[in-house]
C-alpha cells in the first residue's frame, strides 16, 4: 500500500530492491478491467455505500480510483461519493487519538460519518485499519447510524465468504487503549503513583527511602525539602522504575481490564513506554505528586 513510504525506508537503510508495493485494490481493478475477474450476480436489495480515502492509500500513495472501481464492480451496490473525497477527503480523527485527545478524535470522526449520512450511505468502506477503528468508535460514541466496513471484507462477502464481525473485538481493544492513554497523562500517572507509595519510597536509591520516612516523622521537615523535589525526582525516578515495575504492572491490571493476550504483552511494553514517556512528562508529574507523597510519609494517607 505505502509505495511512497517503503522506498523512503529502503533508501535510509541503504537497501536495494526491485519490488513494487501495490494495494490489492489496484490489482483487482486491473483484473476487472481486463475481464479476468468478476463478482457473481447476487439477488437482493441494493446497499448504498461510500468510500473513505485514508491518508496512506490516498494522499501518500495517490491511489484513488482502484478502490472505487472495485466497489462499483460488486453487484447490488449503489456507490455514492461524499462531498469531500480523494485529495480533499476529511480525516477520520485517528491522529488526534494518538496525541491523547480521544474525545476530539471522536468528534472529527463524527464529522466524516455525517458526510456519509448526508449522501444516504448505509455503509462506509475503508482500507486503512486505523481509520476503520477510529470511525467505528466514533460511530458508537456519537451515535451515528453508519456501519464502517473493511473493503476487503465487503468484497469477500460478495464472493460468498462469511468472516466474523470485528466490531466487538475492536471496541474491547479500544477501551483498553483509551484507558491506557488516560493512565499515561500526568494526572493519570500521578494517581498511579499514589497507589504504590510504599514501593516507590522503598525503591529510592542511595538509602533515601529510610531517610524520607524518618523526615516524615519530623514536623515541617518534608515541607522544607519541597523545593528539592522538582530537582530530585527527574533524577531518581528513572532509577526507581525498574524496581517498581512489577507492582506497577499489577496496579495497571487492577485498573484496566484487558484481554489475556494484551496483558501478556504488558511486561515487555510498559518499560518501553515509561522510558519514552517519562522524560517528557516528569515536569508535569512532580507538582502533582509532591503533596500526596508528603501526606503518605506523614501518615495522613495510606499507600
Amino acid at each position: 500500500m505505502w509505495r511512497q513510504v517503503y522506498p523512503q525506508w529502503a533508501e535510509k537503510l541503504g537497501i536495494e530492491y526491485d519490488i513494487k508495493a501495490r494495494d490489492y485494490s489496484e490489482v483487482m481493478a486491473e483484473k476487472i478491467k481486463a475481464g479476468e475477474f468478476s463478482f457473481p450476480e447476487k439477488e437482493g436489495p441494493p446497499v448504498t455505500v461510500t468510500f473513505h480515502d485514508s491518508c496512506h492509500i490516498g494522499r501518500a500513495s495517490g491511489v484513488y480510483e482502484p478502490p472505487r472501481e472495485l466497489i462499483k464492480a460488486i453487484p447490488n451496490v449503489n456507490f455514492v461519493e461524499m462531498s469531500y473525497n480523494r485529495e480533499d477527503a476529511h480525516c477520520c480523527g485517528s491522529v488526534l487519538t494518538l496525541v491523547k485527545d480521544p474525545p476530539v478524535a471522536a468528534d472529527v470522526g463524527k464529522e466524516r460519518l455525517d458526510e456519509a449520512l448526508d449522501v444516504g450511505a448505509e455503509k462506509m468502506l475503508a482500507l486503512c485499519p486505523c481509520c476503520q477503528v477510529q470511525l467505528r468508535v466514533s460511530a458508537e460514541k456519537r451515535g451515528v447510524p453508519v456501519e464502517v466496513v473493511d473493503l476487503a471484507r465487503f468484497a469477500s462477502a460478495a464472493l460468498g465468504y462469511d468472516f466474523p464481525d470485528p466490531n466487538p473485538e475492536v471496541h474491547k481493544q479500544w477501551a483498553v487503549f483509551e484507558a491506557m492513554i488516560e493512565l499515561m497523562t500526568p494526572q493519570g500517572f500521578a494517581d498511579l503513583m499514589g497507589a504504590m507509595w510504599p514501593e516507590l519510597i522503598d525503591a529510592m536509591p542511595f538509602g533515601m527511602g529510610p531517610m524520607m520516612r524518618f523526615m516524615g516523622k519530623i514536623p515541617g521537615a518534608l515541607e522544607t525539602m519541597r523545593p528539592l523535589f522538582p530537582i530530585l525526582f527527574p533524577r531518581l525516578l528513572p532509577m526507581m522504575m525498574p524496581k517498581v515495575m512489577p507492582v506497577m504492572l499489577k496496579r495497571v491490571g487492577e485498573r484496566i481490564t484487558m484481554p489475556d493476550y494484551m496483558a501478556e504483552q504488558m511486561p515487555e511494553l510498559m518499560p518501553k513506554v515509561m522510558d519514552n514517556l517519562m522524560p517528557h512528562m516528569i515536569g508535569d508529574v512532580v507538582p502533582l505528586v509532591m503533596q500526596p507523597m508528603i501526606d503518605y510519609l506523614r501518615g495522613r494517607k495510606k499507600g
